[in-house]
């Protein structure tokens, strides 16, 4: 079975339907319909007595109605840099420029923008470069127009985004037709719907799929979700095509140890890759297999011999009340609606260099909080140098 050819049924919309299509009944123009002429909703009776579609809305292909204009969704809108710079008032009338500026001038209201914000390209040249597309909140959603579907991000945002079939279906010219959302989906039959967004460039963030999901086990809390088997490896990059596919190993690589990509670790684990980490061009990352962190029980989670050290987590923080779900990084959604918790990562424990493999540069000590952004386990690890305190 292929992992990224699964069609997972997950509860996508609180809002209680489907998202509405934009169409509607006809209705006279004006008191009365004086002119004898009916126009359609969201159309305007001019002087010459003909009915044209408002800004924003276009005609339907019968004639019969004006309609939401999904052409539009998907068009380039830029920042170069300028706070002043609204890059919202690039697109046509109605719509919203989708956009997360490396400034932080401009974030389209996401707090998980590293997760969720699939879109934004950053142009070596400085500019930035979102997508236009109709905005709104949960409780008050955009109507997308046909080839769009409504996606939710946290805390409260909700856009249409453009689906395809091929990538030159895509408005921006340098977009690619993947799956990085599971909630972009068909809503009769659940089955995930391809989508218009930027290349992949690694394996994570950009090739773990995620959805909003509504937990009934959780008081109904609503949160994002990484999917468990894209954040234990089972998805790659491919930088050629800019695409997330199967990944073709497994490798050799244990959890600890050196990689360039989750095909170079074993089976269930993933590769946290050297620009990930903020390393140098060049720079090896390190084969990881999730944990839960427990500062009271360090080896909770990890196979024998090994211990937790949290971190990594991105901005994803703790997504549900603490009161209610004891997590310190991401929830994960798995097939058959399964769901668990990870923040961390398992490594060898140690006492000495005895038991740390030999490659020369993984050796035991105390994890780097500065590159973790999390406190250190109290227990020695077998750590490459990048990850390890006093190198």
């Amino acid at each position: 079975m292929k992992l990224r050819q699964l069609y997972v049924v997950l509860m996508v919309s609180v809002l209680g339907a489907c998202p509405d299509t934009g169409q509607g009944s006809f209705e006279p123009e004006g008191p009365g319909g004086s002119s004898g002429v009916i126009c359609p909703r969201n159309s305007t009776l001019a002087a010459d007595n003909n009915c044209y579609c408002d800004t924003g809305y276009t005609l339907s292909e019968d004639g019969t109605m004006c309609v939401l204009n999904g052409d539009q969704v998907g068009l380039s809108c830029t920042y170069s840099g300028d706070a002043s710079e609204n890059p919202s008032n690039k697109c046509p009338t109605g719509l919203a420029c989708f956009i997360v500026t490396r400034d932080g001038a401009y974030g389209s209201g996401l707090s998980k923008p590293f997760w969720e914000d699939q879109f934004t390209h950053y142009h070596e040249s400085g500019v930035d470069e979102g997508f236009c597309t109709f905005m709104g909140t949960w409780n008050a959603p955009p109507s997308c127009p046909s080839g769009t579907v409504l996606k939710l991000f946290e805390p409260d945002v909700a856009a249409c985004v453009r689906t395809c079939e091929t990538s030159v279906q895509c408005p921006r010219s340098d977009d690619v037709c993947d799956i990085r959302f599971l909630d972009v989906q068909d809503f009769q039959t659940g089955a995930a719907i391809p989508h218009c967004v930027r290349p992949c460039e690694l394996d994570i963030p950009d090739c773990v799929r995620t959805a909003v999901l509504q937990r009934g086990d959780l008081n109904n809390a609503i949160a994002m979700h990484v999917w468990a088997d894209d954040i234990t490896g089972a998805s790659v990059c491919n930088a050629t095509t800019g695409l997330c596919s199967d990944n073709p190993g497994p490798g050799e690589g244990g959890l600890g140890e050196r990689c360039f990509s989750a095909s170079d670790c074993i089976e269930g684990t993933s590769c946290w890759q050297g620009p990930l980490l903020g390393l140098a061009e060049g720079q090896p990352g390190f084969c990881g297999g999730v944990c839960k962190p427990n500062s009271q029980q360090p080896e909770s989670g990890c196979p024998a011999g090994h211990v937790c050290q949290a971190g990594f987590t991105f901005g994803h923080g703790d997504p549900l009340d603490a009161n209610t779900q004891d997590t310190n990084g991401f929830l994960t959604a798995g097939a058959g609606g399964t769901y668990g918790e990870a923040g961390g990562f398992c490594f060898i424990r140690c006492t000495d260099a005895v038991g740390c493999g030999t490659d020369p540069d993984i050796q035991c000590g105390q994890a780097e909080t500065a590159v973790f952004a999390q406190p250190w386990n109290s227990v020695s690890m077998c750590l490459q140098s990048s990850l390890r305190a006093g190198d």
